[in-house]
């Protein structure tokens, strides 16, 4: 499979992973085959490149299931709707350990993959992209800790650290 630009998919192509919305709802099923009408959604839901078959690797799972990356992106919408109305009533304060809980997911999603540098790049929409950028960029630092060897202790306060 390969990761291709939604304005270079072609009708007839396989897709090879699940393309999901910024809710976490399947636009597209893993297995369909484009149509017209089908390429017109993705461009619709401004969805920005998916995963098309290949004939090679097909089984390769998943970096990070797409729940835990929802979960997260949930978790930071939450709390930036939070902080935002708590700093205009002057008081602030982060749920910690719903951070910590998404973030251990996270980690524990990473540490349990052979090979997590191999795939970075997710599904994204334009809509929620500061949401992924920031569960991007934390899987991006995970990976890189568990390849310097980091211990998982520390990863943990990377990862939340990462988070935002």
């Amino acid at each position: 499979m390969q990761l291709v630009p939604s304005q270079s998919v072609r009708e007839g192509q396989c897709i090879a992973r699940d393309v999901r919305d910024g809710q976490g709802r399947v636009l597209l099923s893993k297995g369909q085959r484009l149509t017209s009408s089908l390429i017109s959604r993705l461009f619709k839901f401004r969805v920005e490149s998916v995963y098309i078959r290949d004939g090679f690797s097909e089984n390769e799972p998943e970096l990070v299931r797409a729940e835990v990356k929802q979960k997260c992106q949930e978790l930071l919408s939450s709390s930036f709707t939070k902080i935002a109305t708590e700093m205009g009533a002057k008081k602030l304060a982060v749920d910690a350990d719903a951070i910590r809980r998404a973030t251990e997911a996270l980690l524990d999603s990473l540490l349990s993959t052979k090979n997590p540098i191999v795939t970075i790049l997710d599904i994204s929409t334009s809509s929620d992209r500061l949401l992924q950028h920031s569960v991007n960029a934390t899987i991006l630092a995970i990976t890189i800790g568990i390849d310097l060897k980091v211990p998982d202790n520390m990863l943990g306060h990377l990862a939340a650290a990462m988070m935002f």
